[in-house]
């Protein structure tokens, strides 16, 4: 349900429909950039617990930040785009 459901007075506005649209867009790409970031990290908590020397964890350690910055990254580029 979005604030329009709520309000219909609201549907005069057409400024006011954009930033509330604008805010629950956002609000989704939060969560779904959160929820990845999360699923990443977990992923990453995982492989560093079957660890069994240090070159492993160096090599995992290593990548770990490559598919977090990729995850970030388009974050950004889809909040810029809202942005705009």
């Amino acid at each position: 349900m979005t604030l329009r459901d709520y309000s219909p007075s609201w549907t005069d506005n057409s400024l006011g429909l954009k930033a509330v649209e604008a805010a629950e867009q956002l609000g989704a790409l939060q969560l779904n950039a959160t929820k990845a970031l999360l699923e990443q990290s977990v992923k990453q908590h995982q492989a560093l617990l079957g660890v069994k020397t240090p070159q492993e964890f160096g090599a995992i350690a290593n990548d770990a930040s490559k598919p977090l910055a990729q995850i970030t990254q388009n974050y950004l580029t889809e909040a810029t785009a809202l942005a705009l």
